[in-house]
């Protein structure tokens, strides 16, 4: 089967369905080609089934790209206020929630979908799913696309086919190889907003216990990012928000990262052995195991204690020694794991590396070959938890799809 259409979009996701739109409504036909029953399924399951489509603070100190200013160049062209009147425009109303993060009024990733797809629709946009694309051939200045039976000719291309992130929703590496056949180089896709698996025996006694600190990301003893949120220990990996924030920076970095975490951020290390003293005399007459249980969790408190070195802990807590103190207040202010690899593809949220974006110009048009584009998580660019990541998926989406219509 074959048709001939002015765009062709390879991929169905967040960023593709937004390029399809914005080219249809600009009056270009356009071929969408999902590889997937459906489009759009992989949204579903995001923002825990809310949608976190974009965020109120969005700046290029929340994204991690090889050419961070062509990333930022691409995001000026499309403002928050653009995507969210992108929004509007199918009927979505918003509302911001926490940090700046904002959410559907109706709370469901489904009604999102449900919109974009009603829009394609009333756009007569064409639909071929469950077609995986096998190749993209530039054929003087025309593009030939291989999906299955279907053979689709297009004047333009743009390929968003997502990253190899949640791999049991369709996440794979196709665009990559699409790309590189056509003569574009990559960064190979890496795990990213995951959980990152660490050198620590501790992990089992601690699993489920969850805490907020701030937690620090070092190279070669240096600071390279901090950030504050709750942490989850489980049986041999630290997650929550915080430490996922950390998984992208630990890929781009390679191996050799340590995570500080710092369990009492609201006291310094001389006011927290000063504490800890005061807390030593006050509930002398309580066990060590304990006395902690008004300042820490209680699991979290035998464990350090046990890490400091301190033993026999039904003892009263007044025979804990300075040197005791000192060493228990230097764990809880800076206790160290070293990062030893992530929790996986089907774990990770999004992915690192892509498609460099040196090999594009601002508005998304490859320079190796002119008529073809890319957006979304297939490009070298990835941004922290809590709506900077769809952010990017709207905003490079609309860009791209822009272009390639008006060209």
């Amino acid at each position: 089967m074959g048709n001939t259409t002015d765009i062709a979009v390879v991929g169905g996701g967040a960023s593709g369905m937004a390029a399809a739109i914005t080219a249809a409504r600009r009056g270009a036909s356009v071929t969408l080609i999902e590889a997937q029953s459906r489009v759009g399924r992989k949204l579903l399951s995001t923002g825990n089934g809310r949608c976190n489509i974009t965020n109120s603070g969005i700046s290029k100190e929340h994204y991690r790209s090889g050419n961070p200013d062509l990333a930022a160049a691409v995001m000026n062209q499309v403002s928050r206020e653009d995507i969210m009147a992108f929004l509007s425009s199918l009927g979505l109303e918003c509302f911001e929630e926490r940090e700046g993060r904002v959410y559907p009024r109706s709370e469901q990733a489904a009604s999102v979908l449900d919109m974009l797809r009603a829009e394609l629709e009333r756009l007569r946009v064409e639909i071929i799913s469950d077609a995986r694309v096998t190749e993209v051939r530039k054929n003087g200045s025309a593009f030939s696309i291989t999906a299955g039976d279907h053979t689709v000719s297009a004047r333009r291309v743009i390929l968003a086919c997502g990253s190899a992130a949640a791999p049991q929703l369709g996440g794979c590496s196709d665009g990559l190889a699409l790309a590189q056949k056509l003569g574009h180089r990559s960064i190979p896709f890496s795990p990213a907003l995951v959980g990152l698996k660490v050198d620590c025996p501790d992990l089992k006694a601690l699993k489920g216990v969850r805490w907020r600190c701030s937690l620090s990301l070092l190279k070669d003893g240096k600071t390279v990012h901090t950030e504050s949120g709750e942490m989850q220990f489980n049986e041999d990996n630290l997650s929550g928000i915080v430490t996922m924030q950390m998984s992208s920076r630990a890929a781009r970095l390679g191996g050799g990262c340590v995570l500080s975490a710092d369990l009492l951020p609201e006291y310094s290390a001389d006011q927290l052995a000063d504490k800890l003293t005061a807390l030593s005399r006050q509930l002398g007459h309580m066990p060590m195991e304990s006395f902690l249980s008004g300042l820490l969790n209680k699991r979290l408190a035998v464990c350090l204690l046990k890490k400091a070195g301190i033993t026999g802990l039904a003892r009263p807590a007044a025979q804990l020694r300075p040197r005791d103190i000192s060493a228990l207040a230097k764990l809880i202010k800076d206790w160290r794991f070293p990062v030893t690899g992530n929790c996986g593809w089907k774990s990770a949220q999004v992915a690192t590396g892509g498609l460099l974006l040196s090999q594009f110009d601002e508005h998304l048009q490859s320079k190796v070959t002119p008529g073809l584009y890319a957006c979304g998580e297939l490009l070298d660019c990835d941004g922290d938890c809590g709506g900077f990541n769809l952010h990017w998926a709207w905003c490079s989406g609309i860009t791209a799809g822009r272009s390639a219509a008006d060209k």
